[in-house]
């Protein structure tokens, strides 16, 4: 199930909602109840997304709309087998495979959860994908992706059709405020010195906007500029009190094994992310 639709999956009243019967894309009689579902949620305008798997349950049809009851088991990250649906119900056959998001979760409770192990590999399809891709468009929209099977929730991107010289995106946890830019450029600090000096300088101003939202900033919180490549993890420079730093992927990879493996609470992770070179 895909909507655009507010508070859809994880805060509806009640958990109860509807579709109207013209976005169901399969025949009707084929919706039983307890079915297992993948619900997506696409926010606009950045068109960024989340997911999670459960099911539905109390269900009742009538000539316009099919109502039901939403069962949420856990977030899962964007599976990759699944077409970039518009809002609409759609019925996939055939098994999917997908990636629960863990929060402050133990060895333990990850272990119970089957389609996180396949072939004894924690790690998600598309880090292969980060490690060899050449398309630019990739790279910056799987960055995203990892950043919120980190454990991240605020992660604000910018749309692909931006305007030159934005970044990827923007991400807050706690005591924390990053800018962050996915660049496949090794010789990015020749080229892109200017628009980091415009990141530190935006995270100054007390709000930065992706798209039509417009984030206010803590100026007690520290800040980051990551620039996100396949280089190496290390300091480049503080400009305005803002702290830049190259973060290489396999870095990122390293934190979601750890989170995986050990768990940790969320002050933790702050100091991690804070001390990313450490990790």
């Amino acid at each position: 199930m895909t909507t655009i639709w507010d508070h859809h999956w994880d805060q509806i009243i009640g958990n109860r909602t509807r579709y109207t019967n013209n976005f169901i894309r399969f025949p009707i009689e084929n919706i039983v109840e307890n079915m297992d579902t993948i619900f997506i949620r696409i926010y606009r305008p950045q068109n960024t997304k989340r997911a999670w798997r459960g099911r539905i349950s109390n269900i009742e049809k009538n000539s316009t709309d099919t109502y039901f009851k939403v069962h949420l088991d856990h977030e899962i990250a964007i599976p990759l087998n699944i077409p970039n649906y518009s809002s609409g119900w759609y019925m996939h056959n055939g098994n999917i495979e997908t990636t629960p998001i863990i929060s402050n979760a133990s060895t333990a409770s990850i272990t119970s959860i089957p389609s996180v192990l396949s072939n004894n590999n924690l790690e998600p399809g598309f880090f292969q994908l980060l490690r060899t891709t050449r398309d630019y468009r990739d790279f910056e929209n799987y960055t995203a992706t990892l950043l919120r099977v980190l454990g991240l929730n605020e992660v604000y991107t910018n749309p692909p059709q931006r305007q030159a010289g934005l970044p990827d995106g923007f991400f807050k946890i706690r005591n924390i405020e990053v800018i962050y830019d996915a660049k496949l450029n090794e010789n990015y600090l020749n080229d892109s010195n200017q628009q980091i000096s415009n990141y530190c300088h935006q995270l100054t101003e007390g709000n930065v906007n992706f798209g039509d939202i417009s984030i206010k900033l803590n100026s007690d919180n520290d800040k980051f500029v990551w620039i996100i490549t396949r280089g190496e993890t290390g300091y480049i420079k503080t400009s305005n009190n803002v702290i830049v730093k190259e973060v290489n992927i396999e870095t990122l990879f390293k934190l979601y094994n750890k989170r995986l493996n050990e768990g940790f609470h969320q002050n933790e992770f702050e100091n991690l992310l804070r001390n990313i070179e450490r990790v």
